[in-house]
């Protein structure tokens, strides 16, 4: 009798090319647009690839692992000229551990920004409050870059789109309406993103229930932005993962 924990939309789309609406999209190797050309995707092309299943079992703790791969082809070469190889494994038991792995493959050094784009169910965005990143300053992209310093448990009453940076720190979503707690622990990653739509968004996108916004939030793991851009040398590797936890409020 849980709530769900990751929030999918019911408008979502379920089609080659289209992202999911929902869940854990995997970003990479670009944040948002690209950084130089326009016409490419926004947030990458690996979150509507097909991935290879390579394994799935349980581990010595009694959880299911599911483990996926995928490496450059002819078809990502137009996007990334780079050879690559990633690696996605999703631990499944009290927890959820999410670890994305990248291997560049190429002879000289690359630049990437990635993100695991968490959607979390709430049970109402107007009784929930995100800790953790007192303190923290943050790039507020609904002012155009403008930054500032965290000063509170953030409350979401509008748009939000922010990047956190220069931070490790646990994010709690404190739910009223759901009466728990979601814990986001995270390594590999100096930066973490808040998002919600709200009402004028919402209602732009085709792919977005109008009222969704009421009850989903975005907490990202995220390498993003010149404060966390990744350097991979030829041969290199970056995991970026994330834990999922419930606990009492």
């Amino acid at each position: 009798g849980a709530q769900p924990v990751l929030w999918v939309s019911e408008e979502a789309l379920y089609r080659p090319g289209k992202a999911i609406r929902g869940g854990i999209p995997l970003i990479w190797p670009w944040f948002g647009p690209h950084p130089s050309d326009a016409a490419k995707p926004q947030h990458g092309f690996v979150r509507t690839s097909w991935w290879q299943l390579t394994k799935t079992e349980e581990n010595y703790a009694g959880e299911t692992e599911i483990s996926f791969t995928l490496e450059n082809s002819e078809a990502t070469r137009p996007l990334l000229p780079h050879p690559f190889r990633l690696a996605l494994l999703v631990t499944i038991g009290q927890k959820l551990q999410v670890a994305f792995t990248m291997q560049h493959k190429g002879d000289a050094p690359v630049d990437i920004t990635a993100a695991l784009h968490t959607y979390f169910k709430i049970g109402d965005i107007n009784q929930v409050r995100v800790h953790g990143l007192e303190g923290t300053r943050f790039i507020d992209k609904v002012k155009h870059g403008r930054e500032d310093v965290e000063d509170k448990p953030l409350q979401i009453r509008h748009e939000v789109d922010r990047v956190y940076y220069n931070t490790t720190a646990d994010c709690l979503i404190k739910d009223a309406s759901l009466k728990r707690t979601i814990r986001v622990s995270k390594k590999g990653s100096l930066s973490t993103v808040v998002w919600n739509p709200w009402t004028d968004k919402a209602q732009n996108m085709s792919d977005f229930p109008d009222d969704g916004y009421e009850e989903m939030l975005c907490i990202e793991t995220v390498n993003a932005s010149d404060y966390d851009t990744i350097t991979l040398e030829p041969g290199g590797l970056h995991t970026l993962s994330a834990v999922i936890g419930v606990e009492p409020l």
